[in-house]
Parts: structure tokens; C-alpha cells; sequence
């Protein structure tokens, strides 16, 4: 699997966050692209995500994700 480029990681994390924000979840970002969002540069490049769902929500966040073919 070769590395994912960096606009890459901002399309997959804006269409998360998306499905995130449609469904009602809280949800914290993390990694590379929050400490961008606050200015902080680092040498990685990745997105972490931690959400606030309860079990028998998995496939309610997984479902549209899928229909969008989005990677993650």
C-alpha cells in the first residue's frame, strides 16, 4: 500500500467529519491534521479521530462511509 498523499488525507477526513456532524456525534480530531488546525506543524501526516459513539452505532457510521467509497 503506498503512502497516501497528503490531499488525500484531507478528503477522507472532511468526509468523515461530514458523516460525523450529519449523524450527531461528538467527535475530536487529532494527529497530524489537529495540530495543523491550531498551528502546530509536525513531520507526520495523518488524522486521528476519536468519536463518541455508543456500540450499536458502528454501522450507522460505517454505512455511508461505504456508499461513498471512502477509503479509511
Amino acid at each position: 500500500m503506498k503512502p497516501m498523499k497528503v490531499s488525500d488525507i484531507v478528503a477522507v477526513a472532511h468526509t468523515l467529519s461530514q458523516t460525523l456532524e450529519k449523524l450527531g456525534f461528538v467527535y475530536w480530531i487529532g494527529g497530524f491534521m489537529g495540530s495543523a488546525i491550531h498551528g502546530i506543524p509536525r513531520l507526520t501526516q495523518n488524522v486521528d479521530f476519536v468519536a463518541g459513539l455508543k456500540e450499536g452505532q458502528v454501522d450507522d457510521l460505517v454505512a455511508p462511509l461505504v456508499a461513498s467509497s471512502t477509503s479509511i
